[in-house]
């Protein structure tokens, strides 16, 4: 192995291991998310607000959404709904972390192209479309809910959800280029054993 190679796989390995030291904390900050939010949803006052009162809260950005549930109260359909969404959303995001933790410790070992963190990075992509696909589908979902209701079109809501549907996709595109090229290198490092 050449002295330039061998630095680059170090430089990789010092690199993933300061990854290694934000991905823990990353993973502890969605737990307690996730325990924060059942139990906001669970304990909060009942009240008046039904799903669709949430979905324009949350579709007009009010600054005071968290102090309008306190205020109004939510109703047992709500707040099952709330909860659903959200572990919906956050649940994959534990697996996502996990999967990119199990690249980090291949490449923090040196073992960059190999079939176990090819495999882990091809679950962390597949993780990683299903939460952009339900977001982009979520939020427009929400945003035809609530022109339903309102009965009058709104074009901030569009622009929004185009905007964010936007960078969506190119952080789809982005990371689908990036599990190529990493399937290209461990096929390649796969044939050079071979022929070694």
């Amino acid at each position: 192995m050449n002295q330039i190679r061998k630095t680059k796989i170090q430089n990789i390995g010092r690199a993933s291991r300061a990854l290694l030291w934000l991905i823990t904390p990353c993973t502890v900050f969605v737990y307690f998310m996730i325990i924060f939010f059942v139990l906001f949803f669970c304990f909060t006052s009942s009240g008046a607000l039904s799903s669709t009162d949430l979905i324009f809260a949350i579709l007009d950005q009010e600054e005071g959404f968290f102090r309008l549930i306190e205020n109004k109260g939510l109703l047992i359909s709500a707040r099952a709904f709330s909860i659903t969404i959200f572990l919906y959303l956050f649940i994959p995001c534990i697996f996502l972390l996990k999967h990119l933790k199990q690249v980090l410790l291949c490449f923090y070992r040196g073992d960059i192209f190999n079939t176990t963190a090819l495999m882990h990075a091809r679950k962390a992509y597949a993780i990683n479309l299903f939460i952009v696909f339900s977001g982009i589908a979520l939020h427009l979902i929400g945003i035809l809910t609530v022109l339903s209701i309102k009965g009058r079109f709104e074009i901030d809501y569009l622009t929004d959800w185009a905007s964010e549907s936007a960078n969506g996709l190119i952080e789809v595109a982005i990371s689908t280029l990036l599990i190529w090229a990493f399937e290209l290198g461990t096929d390649v490092n796969a044939e050079a054993e071979l022929t070694i």
